[in-house]
């Protein structure tokens, strides 16, 4: 129950890509590294990407300045430009037309995989924002999108657009936060710092004894509980807003729980 309950936690996250061209002459690593740091540092960078997530108007500000500081971050920076490098031999063997395409994806997966573990090193106060904001993403999306991600049938380029655009629909406060705790995430799962400290034994107990009866209630008071209930196995033929509520409802009862016990249950859901 609690390995589907972490795959509830959405990640979104503005992230970008490198497209490399395959048909010039081959590059030193040195050369590759001090082209995709120019890239990363041109100020004409977020306008790219935000053009290309549709995102524009006064929230656009707030994104182009996330995607400014995710890259002045020497940490975040030298990682990301060594994952590329290091991955140049799989985009010289591509044909050039897949090679963007590739690129976003590539870039797009090794962002969020950063975020959802390093969401888990961050202090409970952060991991709650994340949460609530999470949760009101999650309302604004399409419930087919909604319930593919649950699924596992969403591609990370895609994820990243939609997730982005409904983002973009919240207050410029939540938004600034969401990103910030995204921002944070990345540079503490590179960095290994803070550490991640597992529960102990004994305060993962009570987490998953608390955390299940009150998801077990919030299940049987909901008003399509029934419904709910079908949808936990996730299967292709349940209804995809059966799934969605079901995954919001998760998280929504984690946050229920107050105090240290509810710190526990929040690091229950969010442990990589």
């Amino acid at each position: 129950m609690f390995s589907m309950l972490r795959k509830v936690v959405l990640v979104f996250t503005v992230t970008l890509s490198v497209t490399l061209s395959s048909g010039n002459a081959q590059i030193t690593d040195a050369e590759l590294t001090s082209i995709i740091r120019k890239a990363l540092t041109d100020e004409s960078l977020g306008d790219v990407i935000l053009n290309k997530l549709n995102i524009f108007g006064p929230k656009k500000e707030i994104f182009s300045s996330h995607i400014k500081q995710m890259f002045e971050n020497e940490v975040v920076m030298d990682a990301f430009v060594s994952e590329i490098v290091n991955a140049q031999t799989i985009f010289e063997q591509m044909p050039q037309a897949q090679i963007e395409s590739f690129a976003q994806e590539y870039s797009a997966a090794w962002f969020q995989e950063k975020a959802v573990r390093g969401v888990s090193r961050l202090p409970a106060s952060d991991q709650r924002h994340f949460f609530a904001l999470a949760i009101d993403i999650m309302r604004l999306v399409p419930a087919d999108f909604c319930a593919g991600t649950m699924r596992n049938t969403i591609d990370s380029v895609t994820s990243t657009h939609v997730e982005a655009r409904a983002l973009a629909l919240l207050d410029d406060t939540k938004i600034a936060r969401y990103l910030s705790i995204l921002r944070r995430s990345v540079a503490a799962e590179i960095s290994d710092d803070p550490l991640f400290i597992p529960l102990s034994p004994s305060e993962k107990k009570i987490a998953e004894q608390i955390y299940e009866q009150k998801f077990v209630d919030a299940l049987l008071d909901h008003p399509r509980s029934e419904q709910l209930i079908a949808a936990a196995e996730m299967n292709d033929w349940t209804p995809d807003r059966d799934v969605c509520d079901f995954s919001i409802l998760a998280l929504e009862v984690g946050l229920v729980v107050e105090g240290a016990v509810g710190d526990w249950v929040i690091r229950l859901l969010l442990a990589p």
